[in-house]
């Protein structure tokens, strides 16, 4: 990272989700015009936060515990929670890119488990 944006200090947050993304957009807007060969690692980073922010609910507890089932529920839900195609493939992609437990830490990183 630049110079520029070493030091770079954010103002807080205002409250609520969706203020809070437009906040961040916003300064990922900033930190796109100081320094634009960056752009698409700031997108990941806002990408990132946006799942981190916006997860859907997805109840597994008291559920068939089997891996296709899980990934099946979560798939649903991502949809119902108006996930595009692409963030669903992500979702899945990574899911399923290792064992039972890489499954659930990934579905607990994109999904707020009950």
């Amino acid at each position: 990272m630049g110079g520029v944006l070493k030091n770079y200090q954010s103002p807080p947050p205002p409250a609520g989700a969706t203020a809070y993304v437009n906040h961040y957009i916003s300064i990922m807007r900033t930190f796109y015009m100081l320094e634009a060969t960056n752009a698409f690692h700031y997108i990941s980073i806002m990408r990132t936060h946006w799942r981190l922010l916006m997860k859907p609910k997805l109840k597994i507890i008291g559920k068939d515990g089997n891996a296709l089932n899980i990934l099946g529920m979560a798939r649903n839900a991502a949809r119902k929670a108006g996930w595009t195609k692409d963030q669903i493939d992500e979702y899945t992609e990574e899911a399923m890119n290792g064992d039972y437990n890489h499954l659930l830490a990934t579905t607990m990183e994109y999904f707020e488990v009950t």
